[in-house]
């Protein structure tokens, strides 16, 4: 009712404001989590429908709230095929940065889906994908958003057609960059930070910088257990990653060859290694 009320109330003019009230708290001035976000999304999809059904900008800005709420990508699909067929049926609408920008996001989402299926034909379509949110990007001077767009890019085409040309170095610089942005478009709380900063994590391992690995992981599974619970993806990837990476791999010459183990404990001022094993697949050597 807060919501719908503060959007009757809205001045005609800017359609962010318009979405205002129903992805922040009135209160903390916090953005809606979770099932709480998405039941709002979805009634504010509704809620544009009826008070506004002749307003596309209000559509595509209701789409785009319930785009960002999701988090399983089956059901990111078809909102996305959905926000980019109302830009194309109303040509007018693509002269604005905002529809742009949203437009954007929409072939981003995409092209992870696209990316996500693992074949050679998800890969090319995924590159396809983000190549649009990277144009429409440098079309708004969206920085963050090329940045984003080449960086996947160049995952999808070291990963599927053999192409080496992202060093770790690079990978570690551009997942910097895009754990910056996210933090200072949508906040350290949010699902997309959140993930950002994990793949921060990530690369920052693959670098050798295990200490800020580590301290990363420590301070985004705290918040993700206050913020989205226990039982969030995301805290249980964090604490996975942050488990992951507190493990110590030794290895151990037998007559059979080298045997996997994982560390627990020196003694004897470390003379001695207390072992556990043997483990079949190495984490962290």
């Amino acid at each position: 009712k807060y919501a719908e009320q503060k959007s009757q109330d809205w001045n005609g003019h800017d359609t962010g404001k318009f979405a205002e009230p129903w992805k922040t708290c009135a209160n903390c001035r916090r953005h809606y989590q979770n099932k709480l976000a998405l039941d709002l999304a979805i009634q504010f999809v509704a809620f544009a429908e009826r008070q506004h059904p002749g307003d596309q900008m209000i559509r595509l800005e209701a789409l785009h709230l319930k785009l960002e709420s999701l988090e399983d990508a089956i059901d990111e699909k078809p909102i996305a095929y959905n926000i980019i067929s109302v830009i194309v049926k109303s040509p007018m609408l693509s002269k604005s940065k905002r529809v742009l920008f949203i437009q954007a996001l929409a072939y981003n989402g995409l092209g992870r889906i696209a990316a996500g299926e693992m074949t050679d034909g998800g890969a090319k379509l995924a590159v396809a994908y983000f190549e649009k949110a990277r144009d429409l990007s440098k079309a708004i001077e969206f920085a963050g958003g090329v940045t984003l767009a080449e960086h996947n890019i160049a995952c999808v085409k070291s990963r599927y057609e053999g192409n080496n040309s992202v060093s770790r170095e690079d990978m570690l610089v551009k997942s910097q960059v895009l754990y910056k942005q996210a933090v200072e478009l949508s906040g350290q709380e949010a699902i997309a930070t959140i993930t950002a900063g994990l793949n921060l994590a990530v690369a920052l391992k693959a670098s050798d910088h295990g200490i800020e690995a580590e301290r990363l992981l420590i301070k985004l599974a705290a918040m993700c257990r206050q913020v989205h619970g226990p039982d969030h993806g995301l805290t249980q990837s964090a604490e996975f990653n942050l488990q992951d990476l507190k493990a110590r791999i030794v290895a151990s010459k037998t007559q059979d060859g080298w045997t996997r183990f994982q560390a627990l404990r020196y003694k004897e001022d470390g003379e001695k290694c207390v072992i556990q094993g043997p483990i079949a697949e190495p984490r962290n050597i």
